[in-house]
């Protein structure tokens, strides 16, 4: 069994519908006040909202791959969603990336009060982007550019932008959308027979060639990436908006001291980590579900 071809165009063009649920979910915060700086930064960068984004994504790829394919896809997608479950799990998700963060120390370089605060008004206005983007992406493109140029600390916050980890691992999570259309997809694709016999040692196998062979830097992987991206960019752009000149000066200044800049370096390399590891032990437990589903479709 073999990942054929370039990637399909459910992938390609799963675009917009994807991007907008991701960014939803992913500004959508519903844990307790931050205690920390740490948790502070992980409500910054919006760490705990990707978990969440899990349901609306295989739905959306649901969507497409049945519109594509001319394919009732529930089946699939519902033993995908299953497989997500313990993958994506919210409090396992964070509590992994939480401990990796937690060296290096910010030690007293850091208003721990102040930044706390600063990343509290961020998650609010994280929500008013979410709801802005859902009704209009063109008029809230619009509407951020307006914003931006009227404050007189543009370049800060333009700068405090480029900072941030959130608009790179967004671009990183695309590794997760391709996953879930893949495999969708490759339920109709593969010989049922083949699916059936597979061993946990095939499916080892499988997983790991699925994901030497694609990852953000694929060429056909790369624009969708890139979109995700800017798009995500815009939204905080959106977001930082909304804050006061003291607050974008607070995170600023975190983002450019030496121990903000290896909070963030450790954050990305964390999140990277640990989506690799989550979207392998999803694509694992499917091939094994659709393995076992294919046995019992050709015992009756």
């Amino acid at each position: 069994m073999m990942f054929r071809g370039k990637l399909s165009r459910s992938f390609r063009w799963l675009g917009i519908t994807l991007i907008i649920s991701g960014l939803l979910a992913n500004t959508a915060y519903a844990r307790d006040k931050p205690q920390t700086v740490d948790e502070a930064l992980m409500a910054i960068e919006s760490v705990d909202g990707f978990p969440q984004a899990i349901g609306p994504m295989i739905d959306a790829a649901k969507q497409h791959v049945a519109v594509v394919e001319n394919v009732d896809a529930s089946k699939p997608a519902a033993l995908l969603g299953e497989a997500a479950k313990p993958a994506f799990d919210p409090a396992t998700w964070r509590d992994n990336i939480l401990a990796k963060i937690a060296s290096p120390s910010t030690g007293s370089s850091v208003d721990a009060d102040a930044f706390i605060k600063a990343s509290q008004n961020l998650v609010e206005s994280y929500g008013k982007a979410a709801e802005l983007f859902q009704k209009d992406n063109k008029a809230s493109t619009d509407s951020i550019a307006d914003r931006l140029k009227s404050r007189p600390d543009n370049a800060d916050l333009e700068a405090l932008v480029s900072s941030m980890a959130l608009p790179d691992m967004a671009a990183e999570t695309t590794t997760t959308t391709m996953a879930m259309t893949k495999a969708i997809e490759i339920f109709f694709n593969e010989d049922p027979a083949q699916f059936a016999k597979l061993t946990t040692a095939d499916i080892d196998g499988l997983v790991a060639t699925y994901f030497q062979k694609f990852n953000v830097d694929n060429e056909d992987i790369k624009p969708q990436a890139d979109l995700v991206r800017q798009s995500k960019k815009i939204a905080v752009e959106y977001a930082l908006s909304e804050l006061s000149q003291e607050d974008i000066k607070i995170l600023l200044d975190f983002y450019k001291s030496d121990s903000g800049q290896a909070k963030r370096e450790a954050l990305i390399k964390a999140f990277n980590e640990q989506l690799l590891q989550s979207n392998k032990i999803m694509l694992k437990s499917y091939f094994v579900e659709v393995s076992a589903y294919f046995r019992s479709k050709a015992q009756q």
